[in-house]
């Protein structure tokens, strides 16, 4: 499983075999079955995961009981609430497993170390957080631009 890690960083920054298994080893790898919760409304997010298997939707329920997705988490991808990760609160989204998954979780704690152990690591963040604003960004103007209709 961190096999698929490893080539999802060497798409992003370069670094030594010795760097790439450090960063690697401060992962903990969990299970969850189909249906399961990585994280419910509520909690806070003590994590950021990479995707190694299966497939993941991240959603919010408003006060109406309406469930509203905010996107899919495949295989080779990442997740969090990044809300929560950062700033310790209670999350407002759920995370759940559509299918059986397999995951790989730091913690921020472990984040934090690695930060001052291989800088490069910020740089991978970094990019991959540029380019969930890009996506996020894209998103909400074709949200805002789409016609309604009846």
């Amino acid at each position: 499983m961190k096999e698929l890690l490893k080539k999802n960083i060497a798409k992003h920054i370069s670094l030594s075999d010795e760097e790439t298994n450090e960063f690697c080893d401060l992962f903990e790898t969990r299970h969850i079955n189909k249906k399961e919760y990585l994280l419910r409304e509520g909690e806070i997010c003590n994590f950021e995961g990479f995707v190694a298997k299966g497939l993941f939707r991240v959603y919010h329920l408003d006060a109406d009981g309406f469930e509203h997705v905010l996107y899919f988490a495949i295989e080779n991808w990442w997740i969090t609430d990044i809300d929560s990760f950062t700033n310790e609160r209670p999350s407002s989204l759920f995370i759940e497993a559509i299918e059986e998954c397999e995951v790989l979780l730091i913690s921020k704690k472990n984040k934090e170390l690695v930060y001052r152990s291989i800088p490069a690591i910020e740089k991978l963040f970094r990019v991959m957080t540029q380019k969930t604003h890009v996506s996020l960004q894209r998103r909400m103007i074709d949200n805002l631009t789409q016609l309604a209709y009846y």
